[in-house]
């Protein structure tokens, strides 16, 4: 799920907590996430930052945000075995996503080679070194 506050987009995944993506995000906490629409072979790629979340009070934003978001992105969480104690069940996680690169392609524009659709991109600006010339 995406929320956009008027200043920043933030992505939330309700998770399993395995030892592997425990492993997996400490170790390189980037995500990639493709979305692709079969009727109009549109697609969208968000490169992003991604935070493992497991704290009580994590858990429970994310569970109430997705409990309260109408379908077909929301739904309750208890419906998953492993989850139906709640959202401070031993299994459930959140993978915060924090995006630095965007990319939206138009199905046409694969399809024609370029002559028609477009490509959109955006990317956050790189961090600015500072540097001392003493």
């Amino acid at each position: 799920m995406w929320e956009w506050d008027g200043t920043k987009l933030a992505g939330w995944i309700a998770t399993m907590l395995t030892p592997v993506k425990r492993a997996h995000l400490e170790r390189t906490p980037f995500a990639s996430l493709t979305y692709f629409t079969a009727d109009s072979r549109d697609d969208c790629s968000a490169g992003c930052r991604a935070e493992l979340l497991s704290d009580d009070s994590s858990c429970e934003e994310t569970w109430e945000r997705f409990k309260a978001t109408p379908e077909p992105v929301g739904y309750d969480p208890a419906i998953i075995p492993m989850w139906a104690d709640g959202p401070t069940a031993p299994g459930f996680g959140v993978i915060r996503l924090e995006p630095w690169r965007l990319r939206i392609l138009d199905g046409i524009f694969a399809l024609t080679g370029g002559e028609q659709g477009r490509i959109l991109t955006w990317q956050e600006e790189p961090a600015r070194s500072i540097s001392s010339d003493s």
